[in-house]
């Protein structure tokens, strides 16, 4: 079933005419552990528990620098991750480029 929904989400962003609409790995999950780097590289990632759609429910989902259009971007996110965390908020997280869990760079709390 998960990899029919990621064939399913991949065909809609092909066809979507802006990348906005494509990459939603996450919608109401909760950032259950954070790691600020992944083998000592200029990363951080989240590991999400539940939400729905969750493309990456059994791994961790990575925010590498690359992925943001900006140093300061990435920061942000990793400071919405770190409040995340700690109060147990939901999250959306989302990958302007593909449905990849590697390289996420948009992370959105919710109120709960």
């Amino acid at each position: 079933m998960k990899a029919m929904l990621s064939v399913f989400v991949a065909a809609i962003c092909v066809g979507a005419s802006t990348p906005a609409l494509c990459g939603d790995l996450v919608i109401g999950g909760r950032v259950v552990r954070v790691a600020n780097t992944g083998n000592n590289a200029s990363v951080f990632s989240v590991e999400i528990a539940g939400g729905s759609p969750n493309l990456c429910a059994n791994g961790w989902i990575t925010f590498p620098v690359s992925a943001s259009s900006d140093p300061e971007i990435h920061k942000r996110a990793y400071a919405a991750a770190l409040l995340a965390l700690t109060t147990g908020m939901p999250v959306r997280v989302h990958n302007y480029h593909s449905n990849s869990c590697d390289a996420a760079s948009y992370i959105e709390v919710e109120a709960s």
